[in-house]
């Protein structure tokens, strides 16, 4: 306390707790971001010559309160033994592998503490800035602590290590778009005096690189990376410039850097097949087969450049693959993750159209999934009507449209979205509490974070109860935004999306508590244009393809005559607001923003469909749907299960005869030629 966390302090603190702890167990070694590991983990040794019993001893990131976890009862750690402790957060012991209730911080700012059971604290170790596949810990007989880039958890500590990381060295002419003619000198420098080498070639920077001894000159498209290595010191984080010459693009620019065997290597790539994958389509499955289905992070440096050619990002980062079927494609898409172990652990700017935010720890990178040789645009266009739903407030990704160069060089058309996940959920909600107390949970009850036992209560009280009182109501709107579920539902009804499995819901106990339903990966929706969506997110057996989805809370729902009410009289409203000629709207626009840039697309990523001939399918339906939803009878019909929930003439008139009569209005103008339906341009 009262010191900054620096090796020098490190050393201080250290040997403060050395001469109270007469246990002689002290923490020896720990790792925050070891891809070798699948948690982060802290060894703890015991020099003494005899077993200890270390039950109700506790291990901590807060020195406020060492007893975070407690070694359980009869743990001991024996005679000059290494023990392994994960800090997974998952709380348990099982098989002699412990797991604490915490994770450690890689950006540093917070100590590792050992203490009696009785809270007495004998060890503390600061926690430093931690970098990737590297560790930190103590060497025999020197005082202090050392980063070790050979990690050896449960094993003796290497006999050397490094004190301090090296400054990157800076690049005097940023990277960014430059036109023939344009002649660069480029001057590197190390602020701490160390030596500096480059390479040319992507590749990562290392002392066999080139050994940097005057300026470099730069005419043609060139990706430079350098790293600075100081005696006594880590070598450096890569500093990287990319120079991109004669681009001539109507979207932005994003520029992907990485060592070419982090992306194609049969070792290490997650951009190839690698020698472990499946003989047919797909190859593989989340988790095997062939490398791009793994889930491996690799370092890179992303920048972003707008189309004035200014600089909105430069940075180190992290890049995975994402998506499922979509791995298998040649154009694959990307979640890139700040972090602080490559730099900053948040990207600072403001990335997305619609979004005032001007900070995010992650972005995706996306093909458009199923719709890549298609139209490029169904799921960001169909998410993009969340927008219109106030009442709702459902979270939806918003899209920034750009042009991706991996390496340097063209990779294609990507959309730009946001990620679903609890940061992103407390930025949309405006939240202040922590986003690790969320509740996330995908598909029907997959739990991705916290825990879903509040959602399966309810699912459980709801199948026993109903809710076709006032007191029943007020109890599910205790649990669940409904106006937000509804408003969910009636854009997957009119989009006619088929995979209603991929669903995400959240919730907060620290905010209202709430579960709330996010509208994203609906690359399935606008193709069939005849599908009775509303039967089929009815279905007695379930909703969506083989009736997987659960619906039962949605259709005890619509048994309420006040929820059944506000339901049909939002979905009037929202298909005013949905009316084929703003649909329309919405799809050109993307159009005209996409066309300049889909030939030398396609180009790239050739595909056997007429892009032109894609969108204008996806505008047919757009200007067909609302009358097959009326002329078929399929929001009359409502529940094919129970004939007495149809709506009478009366009641469609009621809430549907605005939207009916706009639609009438609109075919009557495709039939009389007063309305386009060509393509705009």
């Amino acid at each position: 306390p009262g010191s900054a966390n620096t090796a020098a302090s490190a050393a201080l603190i250290e040997g403060q707790f050395a001469a109270q702890n007469a246990t002689g167990v002290y923490i020896s070694e720990f790792g925050a971001t070891t891809t070798e590991l699948p948690y982060d983990w802290v060894e703890i040794f015991n020099s003494t010559n005899q077993t200890v019993d270390i039950s109700g001893w506790g291990l901590s990131d807060d020195p406020s309160h060492p007893r975070k976890w407690q070694f359980p009862q009869g743990a001991t750690i024996g005679a000059g033994e290494y023990m392994g402790v994960f800090c997974s957060g998952l709380d348990t012991y099982e098989d002699n592998t412990f797991h604490t209730n915490f994770s450690i911080s890689a950006t540093g700012g917070e100590s590792l503490t050992l203490c009696t059971p009785e809270g007495e604290i004998f060890c503390r170790v600061p926690v430093l800035q931690q970098y990737t596949d590297m560790s930190y810990g103590r060497i025999y007989s020197q005082d202090g602590y050392f980063y070790f880039t050979d990690t050896t958890p449960r094993a003796a500590n290497a006999m050397s290590g490094y004190r301090d990381r090296a400054l990157s060295p800076e690049i005097s002419v940023a990277g960014g778009l430059y036109t023939s003619g344009e002649t660069l000198t480029v001057e590197l420098s190390a602020p701490d005096g160390g030596r500096i080498y480059y390479t040319l070639d992507c590749s990562d920077p290392d002392e066999n690189s080139i050994l940097y001894t005057g300026p470099i000159t730069i005419s043609s498209t060139t990706i430079l990376r350098a790293v600075s290595v100081k005696d006594g010191s880590l070598t450096s984080l890569p500093a990287t410039a990319s120079y991109l010459y004669d681009l001539h693009h109507t979207l932005q620019i994003v520029s992907l850097v990485t060592d070419p065997d982090n992306l194609f290597s049969d070792e290490k790539g997650i951009y190839t097949m690698g020698p472990n994958a499946t003989s047919t389509y797909p190859y593989g499955s989340l988790g095997q087969g062939a490398n791009f289905w793994m889930d491996w992070e690799r370092d890179a440096h992303v920048e972003i450049f707008a189309l004035d050619g200014s600089t909105v990002i430069s940075q180190g980062c992290g890049i995975k693959l994402h998506g499922q079927y979509s791995r298998a494609e040649e154009q694959k898409a990307f979640k890139v993750i700040a972090r602080s172990q490559y730099g900053d652990n948040r990207f600072r700017a403001s990335l997305f159209p619609n979004r005032d935010y001007t900070e995010y720890q992650s972005f995706l990178l996306r093909a458009s999934g199923q719709d890549t040789a298609q139209t490029f645009m169904r799921d960001s266009i169909i998410t993009s009507f969340a927008a219109d739903l106030d009442e709702g407030h459902v979270m939806y990704q918003d899209t920034a449209l750009c042009v991706v160069y991996l390496n340097g060089e063209y990779w294609g058309c990507y959309n730009m979205r946001e990620r679903v996940n609890a940061i992103s959920i407390a930025q949309w909600e405006g939240w202040t509490s922590d986003p690790e107390n969320i509740d996330l949970v995908k598909a029907n009850t997959n739990v991705m974070q916290g825990s879903n036992e509040t959602y399966e209560e309810l699912r459980d009280w709801v199948e026993a109860n109903g809710i076709d009182t006032d007191e029943k109501l007020a109890y599910v709107a205790e649990r669940i935004d409904i106006k937000n579920y509804l408003d969910y539902v009636i854009l997957q009804i009119y989009f006619a999306n088929t995979d209603l499995l991929n669903v995400k819901k959240y919730r907060s106990a620290e905010e209202d508590g709430l579960w709330r339903w996010v509208l994203f990966d609906t690359d399935g929706g606008m193709v069939y244009i005849d599908q009775n969506s509303v039967g089929r997110m009815l279905n007695p057996a379930g909703a969506g393809r083989d009736n997987l989805t659960y619906n039962k809370i949605l259709r005890a729902l619509l048994k309420n005559e006040k929820v059944r009410d506000y339901f049909l009289t939002r979905f009037g409203e929202l298909l005013v607001k949905w009316s084929a000629e703003n649909v329309l709207a919405r799809i050109d626009e993307r159009y005209l923003a996409l066309k300049p840039e889909m030939e030398m697309h396609y180009s790239k990523w050739p595909n056997q469909s007429t892009w032109e001939e894609e969108v204008q399918a996806i505008r047919e339906w757009a200007m067909k749907r609302q009358y097959i939803l009326f002329s078929k009878g399929y929001i009359q019909g409502m529940d094919a299960s129970d004939p007495n929930d149809d709506l009478t003439d009366e009641e469609m008139q009621h809430y549907f005869g605005e939207a009916m009569a706009i639609q009438q209005a609109f075919q009557e103008g495709v039939s009389n030629g007063t309305i386009s339906t060509d393509l705009p341009g």
